[in-house]
């Protein structure tokens, strides 16, 4: 399966900026693939392999995108397989700083994404609403409490969970008057 290179100028998210909403990321190319929900893990280590195949040398966008190192690629395999078995299947894509990141989305206002980087790191922004949500986790192969909770906050998912001490349970957009 291949794709090709596609503009994107929705999301103001960078993972070389912290994962901030909002900062300047100048113009971005991603290669970018949905996984199908059966077999998430082989399917989304499959698709891992596609993407590093493509990324793996600078420039994979034609603009001078980093490429994406076998650290990043490493770390990203590892990223996936310790995903709860109950997640929605991510999209998974390469970056132009060398990252791979994973997006959930359920619409347009409720999103998530999180930035993989090869030293062990993990970068998150979260849209849910008008209410943000971003920050840097180190990640060794267990998925941080705060991305589990958010992910499922994505999907409206009820959980006990919290982040930072606080325990959030999200409205539905509608609920809000969002659409």
């Amino acid at each position: 399966m291949t794709s090709a290179p596609f503009a994107s100028s929705t999301l103001p998210f960078s993972c070389a900026t912290g994962g901030q909403w909002g900062s300047p990321c100048g113009r971005r190319f991603e290669v970018t693939r949905a996984i199908s929900a059966s077999d998430l893990i082989p399917r989304a280590l499959s698709e891992i392999d596609d993407l590093f195949a493509e990324c793996h040398v600078a420039g994979w966008d034609g603009y001078g995108a980093k490429a994406v190192s076998v650290y990043a690629y490493d770390t990203a395999k590892l990223f996936i397989q310790g995903l709860p078995a109950d997640f929605p299947t991510p999209t998974i894509s390469a970056d132009t700083d060398g990252c791979v990141t994973f997006e959930w989305k359920s619409s347009a206002r409720r999103i998530l994404l999180v930035s993989v980087h090869p030293n062990f790191r993990i970068d998150y922004a979260a849209l849910f609403g008008t209410a943000r949500h971003y920050g840097s986790e180190p990640f060794f192969g267990q998925l941080p409490k705060a991305v589990r909770v958010l992910v499922r906050q994505v999907f409206l998912y009820v959980d006990s969970e919290s982040i930072s001490g606080k325990r959030y349970v999200i409205a539905s957009d509608s609920d809000r008057g969002i659409v």
